[in-house]
C-alpha cells in the first residue's frame, strides 16, 4: 500500500528548509516527480552560492549558470586559478635633467684664447647643454601572486622590474694636434666664458664623455577583494558560457581589489669625462703653447659624478579588472608614501707623466676639484604616484596576452648632470697654485628635480 503524505506536511517541510537557507531545495510531489521550488528560495540560493548578486536582482541567478561560482565549496569569483605569474617586456623612457655644455669644438684658425669658448664665432657644443639619455630603455617586469583562500578574497603579490642601462657618449679629438677641441667653463675670477684645451696645434688630445642611467624596482603587496559581481563566475571557454544568450555574453564582469604593501625604487645616474693629453714639440718660430711644461709631458684627467636615489615607502592602490568575454581591461592606480634617500659622489683625478716616465698624481680634474670632491647624502619624505593600464585577451582558459601603458613619477631625485658646477677657479686646477686666490669653485650644488618614467608594456599571464 502506498502512503500519501498530507499536503500540509509537504508545505511545512518546504518552509522550514527555506528558512534554513539551504540551496537547491526541491520536493517531490506524490508520484509525479515534479520539482517545487519554494517561494523566496532563489534569493537565498543566490546569497549562498553566488553571494555577489547582481544589483538588478535575482532573476538571473539560474543554479545551472551559477554552478561555475562553486568549486570545492568555495566562491571562486574572478579569473581562474589560485596562483598566477606575469612576465612583461618594458619599453620605457626616463626624463632626465639639464646638463651644462661639456665638450666644444672650434674651426681651424681660431685663436688660442677663443678656442672652445662658448659664445665665440664658430664654436659648437659636441656634448652636454641639454638632457641626456633620452632614448628608450628596454627592460622586463615579473609579477607573481597567490590567494590564501579558495574564495580569492585575500592574497599576496610580489613584483620586480629592471630597465637596462641607457647611455649617451661622445668622443672628440684626433690625438694628433690637428683639431681644436675644448672643455668649456666659466672663470670664477673673471666671470667670463673660458675653456680648457684638449686638442690644439702643439697639443694632442682626446676627450671621452659618457653618461648612464638605470632604474629598477620591487614591491610586495597584500591583496583584498572589495567587490566582485556575479558575472565573474563564468569561464568564456566553457560550454555553459557558449550556451548562454548573446545578452549574457555582453555583460561585463567587474572585480576590484585593494593593494597595500611595500615599495622600493632605485634610480642611478652616472656621468664620466676622461681626457688624455700630450704636449707636442712646438714648431720652430712659434710661441710655445705651454712654456712651463716640457714637450712630451702627458696628462690623464678624469671627472666623475654619480648619483643613486633609493626610495622606500608604503604603497596603497587598487586593481580594477573588467572582463567582456575573452577581453579584459585592467587599471592599477597606486601611490606610495616614503623616504627618498639621495647619495651624490664627486671624484676627480689628474695623473701627470713626465718625460722621464715619472708620475705625479693630483686630486681633482677640471669640474671635480678639491672644492667639491666628496660624498654627500640627503633625505626627504615624498609621494610617488603610479598608473598601470592593460588590455588583455584570453588565448587559453588560463593564459592571457597583455599590452598596456605605465607611468611613474619620482620627485626629489638627484641627477649626475645637475651636480656639475660650471664655474671654476683656474688656480685650483692641478697642479694647483700656492697660495690659491679667488673663490672655492666649483662647489657642491646639492640640486635635485623630478623624473617622469613612462612607456609601453607587452606580456603574458598564466594562472593555475
Amino acid at each position: 500500500m502506498r502512503t500519501t503524505h498530507p499536503r500540509w506536511v509537504a508545505t511545512l517541510a518546504i518552509c522550514l528548509l527555506g528558512i534554513g537557507g539551504m540551496s537547491g531545495v526541491s520536493v517531490a510531489n506524490g508520484s509525479h516527480g515534479t520539482t517545487v521550488t519554494p517561494p523566496g528560495s532563489y534569493t537565498r540560493y543566490c546569497a549562498t552560492t553566488c553571494p555577489h548578486t547582481h544589483p538588478k536582482g535575482t532573476a538571473d541567478c539560474d543554479p545551472a549558470k551559477k554552478a561555475a561560482c562553486m568549486k570545492d565549496g568555495c566562491h571562486t569569483c574572478g579569473p581562474p586559478g589560485r596562483h598566477w605569474v606575469r612576465a612583461e617586456y618594458l619599453g620605457w623612457w626616463i626624463g632626465g635633467a639639464e646638463t651644462p655644455p661639456l665638450i666644444t669644438t672650434s674651426p681651424e684658425g681660431t685663436l688660442r684664447e677663443d678656442a672652445g669658448v662658448i659664445g665665440t664665432p664658430g664654436t659648437e657644443i659636441l656634448f652636454g647643454g641639454g638632457r641626456l639619455n633620452r632614448d628608450m630603455h628596454s627592460g622586463f617586469r615579473l609579477r607573481m601572486g597567490t590567494w590564501f583562500d579558495c574564495n580569492r578574497k585575500h592574497g599576496l603579490e610580489g613584483s620586480f622590474f629592471l630597465l637596462a642601462p641607457n647611455s649617451d657618449s661622445a668622443t672628440a679629438g684626433a690625438g694628433e694636434g690637428s683639431l681644436i677641441v675644448g672643455r668649456p667653463f666659466i672663470n670664477a675670477n673673471t666671470g667670463q666664458n673660458a675653456a680648457q684645451l684638449v686638442e690644439f696645434p702643439g697639443l694632442a688630445g682626446v676627450v671621452d664623455a659618457r653618461s648612464r642611467t638605470s632604474l629598477l624596482g620591487a614591491e610586495l603587496l597584500g591583496r583584498h577583494n572589495m567587490f566582485c559581481d556575479p558575472y565573474c563566475c563564468y569561464d568564456p571557454y566553457s560550454k555553459p558560457f557558449a550556451d548562454h544568450t548573446a545578452d549574457y555574453k555582453r555583460r561585463a564582469c567587474v572585480r576590484q581589489d585593494l593593494l597595500v604593501g611595500f615599495r622600493y625604487l632605485n634610480l642611478s645616474d652616472r656621468l664620466t669625462i676622461r681626457e688624455s693629453l700630450e704636449v707636442l714639440e712646438t714648431p720652430t718660430g712659434e710661441d710655445p703653447l705651454f712654456p712651463e711644461i716640457a714637450d712630451g709631458t702627458r696628462f690623464d684627467i678624469e671627472d666623475r659624478f654619480r648619483t643613486t636615489n633609493d626610495f622606500y615607502g608604503l604603497k596603497l592602490g587598487f586593481d580594477y579588472l573588467r572582463h567582456h568575454g575573452r577581453w579584459s581591461l585592467e587599471a592599477r592606480p597606486q601611490v606610495s608614501l616614503g623616504v627618498m634617500d639621495r647619495n651624490v659622489s664627486i671624484f676627480g683625478e689628474t695623473r701627470v707623466t713626465n718625460v722621464d716616465d715619472s708620475e705625479v698624481l693630483y686630486p681633482g680634474g677640471l669640474l671635480a676639484l678639491s672644492s667639491n670632491i666628496g660624498h654627500y647624502r640627503s633625505r626627504q619624505w615624498t609621494l610617488v604616484p603610479e598608473l598601470d593600464l592593460n588590455v588583455g585577451y584570453l588565448i587559453h582558459p588560463r593564459t592571457r596576452l597583455l599590452v598596456g601603458y605605465s607611468c611613474l613619477y619620482l620627485p626629489g631625485v638627484a641627477w649626475a648632470g645637475q651636480q656639475i658646477d660650471p664655474v671654476v677657479n683656474p688656480e685650483l686646477i692641478p697642479p694647483p697654485a700656492d697660495p690659491i686666490e679667488g673663490p672655492q669653485r666649483p662647489a657642491y650644488l646639492g640640486r635635485w628635480s623630478s623624473a617622469w618614467v613612462q612607456g609601453v608594456t607587452a606580456g603574458v599571464e598564466y594562472r593555475w
